[in-house]
């Protein structure tokens, strides 16, 4: 028994022993193991200093653990100390409780390989085929419970060689401690903390109370000071879009409530603000940004999980700065960056700046080009948005900023600056249940301010914005005026529009008043505006289109206009107003109508045959037009000053007519006065206006007068009433013209009124002034304006000629008649008889009136009469009958005194003595009438004789006239010679038997 029990005691104490000496070297046993194990099972090297392993207290150190990359020989992860503490004895229980988790210093390498691969694949299996299930073992429920776990000074470097450029992140100053964690049901609430810096920035969470089962924690993550600019490898950007963004420093404060019962989640609940400040977007190839923002920020309300709502309290934007461009294609970068069409990336995460070169033959496994969508800037934000039941935002907000347009499409290229330009959306909703209220205002290039502010629904689009712009240049746009004027001025304007896309149709209406001050409009390079307003306006603005488009009142106060016609005939106004055509291009013909294009083939029907055009009231007050003619010598300048013009109810219902008043001074002392109708805006042209000149100096339009007739106005005030009408294409004209003390001179070689009418401008002056010096004319002008034959001025000057015809023939009737010019012209149409008045006749060698002549000149001095300013050119004509009788009359005389000298007292014996002197060889004739008559033929000619009568039948003549007409001298001059003057025959006519004085019309003062 002894013995037995000695043995005993030996053997249990050899086996404590051997127990203690187990356990003593179970630590070593273990490193070993795991020294020989890990190189094996996952070949890479790894290191241990020591190991500390209590199996009674379940107490577990392992000290300078080191697990190599593979192939790098840097270390993959490393730790100074991993300290694990269990209670044996929960195991029992189906229990693990973790008492405490201590690790130390660790630090971890990941490494990402251009392949995508990471450096920890392999320690997470390879693709070996799955084993087989085994048969569900009976149902056995573990719980877990960690009383703490403590991560301190921890560090992770992360190399990604997968995106371009590398990207590299470091983690340091990790420190993670979580306390109460637990499976098991109705457990008190543990916490958890994390605190590490991440290169720069500076990462923290906490969730306290955290409960796993049933699920419950309140956590919070703050993130400050993170370059976004790291991120940039992993954003897709679009392949072709040469935007970047810069990177600058992001902030995140986030909360997440969580509750849950045994059977469901009931809360999953996330609000919280992020920003990000000193973004900036640059092309590729500029360091300037296009686009800044010194803070993004966003307050998200609540974003509820189970619900799937997103509430956003605000989106501010604060300092933005953006430089947008257009090139001369008309893309616009801006829009761009959100259209641009590119592939995929090759993989998630990978390099997006160059499109990779085609394979010699696709891929089995890539898809076909038509499976590439549109893609968006930022997808992942996309498809969060999209995730979503229902987004609100309820404010977004964009303090002072600035903007900059470029338009390079423009030469030169044009720049559009916004200042303080700041924004407000409240209240937007996706999908949309309500209107969204929109706010803006900015400083418009050049000055001036724009605000909009009203209701924007986003689908279907609806917009009701009130506008208001106040004094805004004109002249930053000017590149986008398509006329060569340059304009300048400043603009503004009060405005209510709605716009609205109503199935799929454009709806767009506006009411409001807007203006426009000091406008002017000039030619490139002038100093003076052509066009100069000091204040537009329209007032009552109704426009909706397609449909209307009236305005209350359309004004212009004191615009002053200045027409210029060149030299070479072009006027000013038009080239303003002429868009300039590409050089050597050529009008191309209009295409011809489709069949299919309307019914018949007709074109389609313009705006103003779809859109009801009206305008209750357009003006013009104190207006002033100059009117400036280089093409006359000397140049012609006219003015047109108070200048008003009233229109009302224009528009274009086909039976609307207009109401016209025109009133203005023409050339500082003519009143002019113009009223009447005018027809429907496109319809066919109706025109009935009547107007009265009063007082109009006509010698201002001498200029104008030498051009057309070759005869100077030197004095003359004309009164002028009309009645004009144009009835689609039929002209009636009706022209009353009084014109008081006119005065004429010829002032060149060409007398087109003498070539055009048949009779010189100054006589037709002379003869149709009455007893005042005035004279009254009516001409009436009619013609079909589309006839090909129609001309205007040829229509004017046949109407003065058939008028002139009758003016002027009455008075001859009685005193003379009509008589062709004679001569072939140009013109068409008969020209008007030169007026001839009778001669007065004498018995041959006579200078006495007979009783008919002295009736004859009664009828000339009564036409003298009535028409006071004619004068007469008197010219003696000798007929045949006056030669012989002074060649008689000699004869006789030389005869008497050739008897007296000889004292012969036989008439018949002195005649013959005579002829025989006078004749002495020639025969004498038989008897006394033929020596006589051959004496008269062998006389001189009686030019001293002729002159002499011709004085005295002129002198009879005028004297009648004088003395007992009383007719004024100055009106009846002599003219030497034949009749030549002005209107008269050219030379005398054949010879006749009886001597007269001619009478030839002359225009008198």
């Amino acid at each position: 028994m002894r013995r037995s029990r000695k043995v005993t005691l030996i053997v249990v104490t050899g086996l404590v022993l051997l127990a203690a000496g187990f356990l003593w070297a179970l630590p070593e046993i273990v490193r070993r193991v795991a020294l020989d194990q890990i190189p094996k099972r996952t070949g890479r090297a790894v290191a241990i200093s020591d190991i500390d392993l209590n199996l009674f207290t379940g107490r577990l150190a392992i000290k300078d653990f080191r697990l190599a990359d593979r192939p790098d020989p840097e270390p993959f992860l490393e730790a100074e100390r991993l300290a694990l503490r269990l209670s044996p004895i929960a195991l029992l229980r189906s229990h693990i409780h973790i008492v405490e988790l201590v690790l130390t210093a660790p630090s971890l390498r990941i490494v990402r390989t251009e392949s995508g691969e990471l450096n920890f694949a392999d320690l997470l299996g390879g693709t070996a085929e799955p084993a087989e299930p085994e048969p569900p073992a009976a149902p056995r429920r573990w719980t877990v419970t960690l009383d703490r776990l403590n991560i301190a000074r921890g560090r992770v470097h992360v190399a990604d060689r997968g995106v371009t450029p590398p990207a590299d992140w470091r983690a340091q100053d990790l420190d993670f401690e979580a306390t109460g964690l637990t499976t098991r049901a109705g457990a008190p609430p543990g916490r958890l903390a994390l605190r590490v810096r991440i290169d720069e920035a500076r990462l923290a969470a906490s969730v306290e109370p955290l409960r796993i089962e049933p699920l419950i924690f309140l956590g919070k993550v703050t993130l400050d000071g993170f370059e976004s600019g790291r991120l940039n490898p992993y954003v897709y950007i679009p392949l072709g879009t040469p935007y970047r963004p810069k990177g600058g420093r992001f902030s995140l404060a986030v909360t997440a409530d969580v509750d849950s019962d045994d059977h469901e989640v009931r809360k999953a609940i996330l609000a919280g603000s992020m920003s990000l400040e000193r973004e900036a977007f640059a092309r590729a190839g500029h360091t300037d940004p296009f686009l800044s923002a010194s803070r993004v920020g966003v307050e998200i309300k609540e974003v509820d999980a189970l619900a799937r709502t997103l509430t956003v309290a605000n989106v501010t934007l604060e300092g933005l700065d953006l430089e947008a461009r257009r090139d001369a294609r008309g893309v616009i970068d801006v829009v761009e960056i959100f259209t641009s069409k590119a592939s995929p990336p090759a993989r998630p995460g990978g390099p997006a700046t160059a499109a990779p070169r085609p394979p010699a033959a696709p891929p089995k496994a890539a898809p076909a080009p038509s499976e590439h969508p549109r893609q968006k800037l930022f997808p992942i934000l996309g498809g969060l948005v999209d995730g979503f039941r229902e987004v609100r935002v309820e404010r977004i907000t964009l303090t002072p900023s600035k903007a900059l347009l470029i338009d390079e499409g423009t030469k030169p290229p044009t720049r559009l600056p916004l200042t303080k330009l700041e924004a407000r959306v409240d209240d937007f909703t996706w999908p949309v249940k309500r209107p969204a209220t929109v706010a803006l205002s900015t400083g418009l290039p050049g000055g001036g301010t724009l605000a909009i502010k009203g209701p924007v629904t986003v689908q279907p689009f609806d917009a009701d914005l009130v506008i208001a712009i106040r004094n805004a240049p004109v002249e930053p746009y000017q590149a986008y005026i398509p006329i060569p004027a340059r304009l300048s001025g400043r603009y503004g304007g009060d405005s209510r529009n709605r716009i609205a896309i109503r199935d799929g149709v454009l709806v767009a209406q506006s009411k409001g008043n807007s203006w426009a001050e000091n406008v002017e409009i000039r030619e490139p390079g002038a100093e003076r505006p052509a066009i100069r307003v000091e204040r537009m306006e329209l007032v009552g603005i109704d426009f909706d289109w397609p449909k209307r488009a009236a305005a209350q009142k359309a004004a212009f106060r004191r615009p002053r206009v200045e027409i210029e016609r060149s030299a070479d005939g072009s006027f000013n106004v038009r080239r303003l107003f002429t868009p300039p055509g590409p050089e050597g291009a050529t009008p191309t013909p209009e295409p011809a109508a489709k069949s299919g294009s309307g019914p018949s083939g007709s074109q389609p029907k313009g705006l103003l045959e779809t859109m009801r055009l009206e305008f209750g009231e357009v003006r013009i007050d104190d207006g002033f037009i100059r009117f400036l003619d280089r093409t006359t010598q000397p140049a012609f300048s006219q003015d047109l000053s108070r200048l008003a013009v009233r229109v009302t109810d224009l528009g274009n219902r086909p039976a609307r007519r207009a109401k016209l008043v025109l009133q203005s001074v023409v050339g500082g002392d003519a009143d002019l006065d113009i009223r009447g109708e005018l027809g429907a805006l496109g319809a066919p042209t109706f025109v009935d206006l009547v107007g009265e000149l009063q007082s109009f100096n006509l010698p201002s339009v001498d200029p104008y007068a030498l051009a057309a007739t070759g005869w100077a106005i030197k004095k003359g005030e004309l009164q002028y009433k009309f009645r004009f009408k144009l009835d689609g294409n039929q002209l009636a004209a009706d022209n009353d013209v009084l014109i008081g003390q006119l005065q004429v001179a010829p002032a060149s070689g060409s007398d087109e009124v003498k070539r055009r009418i048949g009779l010189p401008l100054g006589l037709i002056v002379g003869l149709i002034k009455d007893q005042k010096g005035e004279i009254h004319v009516n001409v009436p002008v009619t013609g079909t304006v589309n006839d090909p034959k129609f001309s205007l001025g040829d229509a004017i000057w046949t109407a003065i000629k058939n008028v002139l015809v009758n003016v002027v023939s009455a008075p001859f009737k009685a005193i003379g008649r009509l008589f062709s010019g004679g001569g072939k012209t140009e013109e068409p149409g008969e020209k008007l008889d030169v007026p001839k008045v009778d001669p007065v006749s004498f018995e041959a060698g006579s200078s006495v009136l007979s009783p008919a002549m002295e009736d004859h000149l009664l009828r000339v001095a009564d036409f003298l009469r009535r028409s006071p300013f004619v004068s007469l050119a008197l010219t003696p004509v000798p007929g045949a009958g006056d030669v012989a009788a002074l060649r008689e009359e000699a004869v006789a005389a030389r005869l008497r005194e050739f008897q007296k000298e000889r004292g012969v007292e036989d008439a018949a014996v002195a005649l013959a003595e005579y002829y025989k002197e006078r004749l002495p060889d020639v025969p004498l004739p038989a008897t006394l009438e033929e020596q006589a008559a051959l004496l008269r033929e062998r006389e001189p000619a009686p030019d001293a004789g002729l002159t002499d009568l011709g004085r005295r039948r002129v002198q009879a003549t005028r004297e009648r006239l004088l003395t007992v007409e009383g007719i004024p001298g100055a009106r009846l001059t002599v003219a030497e010679g034949p009749a030549a003057a002005s209107g008269g025959s050219a030379a005398p006519r054949e010879a006749t038997v009886e001597g007269r004085v001619d009478f030839a019309i002359m225009a008198g003062e």
